[in-house]
């Protein structure tokens, strides 16, 4: 369903929050924290480690709003590639978008209680899917980027002066990383901390 016909590699700085558990030595060590999909608290592409595209900005954001000031950020570098820990790209890649539209539509046309799913569902399902030895293939993806879409965008920039068309130069794109093998996650650091010396 998702074939390519040509290879990419994927490298970002990417950054991760958290509330003020543990040590920041812990995590460091230990790896960021993982977010469980469930029924009752849907997480956006599914359950996995989720990280902000390079915006230590959004990291800021996601403290101040998600944990009431009490955080921490913590920087790395993902390394991603179709040879290997593939990522499933909803931002950069459009034959991904359109694999992705035919997947929920064949998911509904299934079953139509399935069509107010969000991404995540589908993603979830598709990994269970993925399981079972007569769909094996049909996910298999390290990891799922995507681009959150605001009203009103803080890096909203006019492509004319005369026209209201924007693009968006500030834009909210999410990394979840199903799973941590390898390189994909480098150079995981603490580079912002509510409490300085934990």
């Amino acid at each position: 369903m998702f074939k390519d016909n040509y290879t990419i590699n994927f490298v970002t700085t990417a950054h991760h929050t958290t509330d003020n558990r543990g040590t920041r030595l812990d995590i460091e060590t230990n790896g960021p924290v993982h977010s469980k999909h469930s029924e009752e608290e849907e997480k956006f592409l599914g359950s996995g480690y989720y990280f902000w595209d390079n915006s230590m900005d959004l990291g800021h954001f996601w403290g101040k709003t998600h944990y009431k000031r009490k955080y921490r950020i913590y920087e790395g570098e993902i390394k991603l590639s179709d040879k290997g820990n593939k990522l499933l790209d909803l931002v950069g890649r459009r034959e991904h978008q359109i694999a992705f539209e035919k997947l929920k539509k064949c998911i509904i046309s299934i079953d139509p209680k399935r069509k107010s799913w969000g991404i995540g569902n589908i993603i979830e399902l598709l990994r269970l899917m993925d399981l079972d030895h007569d769909y094996k293939g049909i996910f298999d993806f390290s990891a799922s980027r995507a681009l959150e879409i605001v009203e009103n965008p803080k890096g909203g920039m006019k492509f004319v002066s005369y026209r209201s068309n924007k693009t968006d130069l500030k834009p909210r794109i999410v990394i979840c990383l199903y799973f941590l093998k390898g390189d994909m996650l480098n150079n995981f650091r603490c580079v912002f901390s509510v409490d300085k010396y934990k």
